[in-house]
């Protein structure tokens, strides 16, 4: 059985307090088990997969576990998200050495807070060896994150849209 949709008022009013900045600083330090929470609709995800228009490059935003609840990427004053579904990866399953020929990648988060989302981050790419810069994969290389991706989240919350 999916998990279900928790019925929530999201109005601004309402914003929680852990979604704050309130002046604290980066925390780059993720555990491998700490899960990553993304929105998505239902077209995002067809038989199994991302499509590209659910898990684009570059950069991918997603709300780390250690500072957010999964319904918090949902959340925005407009109700725009409402009906989107969260899914979650954890750190450990975005690929450190991928492909396997090369040239090869590598995928990281990185924390990137908001002053009103703290939890928001980002999936990094890098080159092996690294630069320290966002690399942008090649074409086929998207493809297969994706579809690697795609056989290691957990739905969270079902999308109705």
């Amino acid at each position: 059985m999916l998990p279900s949709r928790k019925s929530e008022n999201t109005s601004a009013a309402e914003r929680p307090d852990r979604m704050k900045m309130d002046g604290r600083p980066q925390d780059n330090h993720f555990e491998l088990t700490e899960k990553l929470f993304r929105r998505y609709a239902q077209v995002h995800y067809i038989n199994g997969q991302f499509s590209n228009a659910g898990f684009q490059f570059p950069r991918q935003s997603v709300n780390r576990q250690k500072y957010s609840q999964a319904e918090d990427v949902l959340f925005d004053e407009r109700g725009t998200y409402r009906d989107w579904g969260v899914l979650s990866f954890r750190v450990d399953d975005l690929p450190s050495r991928f492909p396997t020929e090369e040239p090869r990648y590598t995928f990281s988060p990185r924390h990137q807070p908001v002053e009103d989302n703290y939890a928001h981050s980002e999936v990094w790419c890098d080159r092996l060896p690294t630069t320290g810069q966002y690399v942008e994969p090649s074409p086929q290389v998207k493809k297969l994150f994706r579809a690697v991706l795609s056989q290691r989240i957990t739905i969270e919350i079902v999308a109705t849209v």
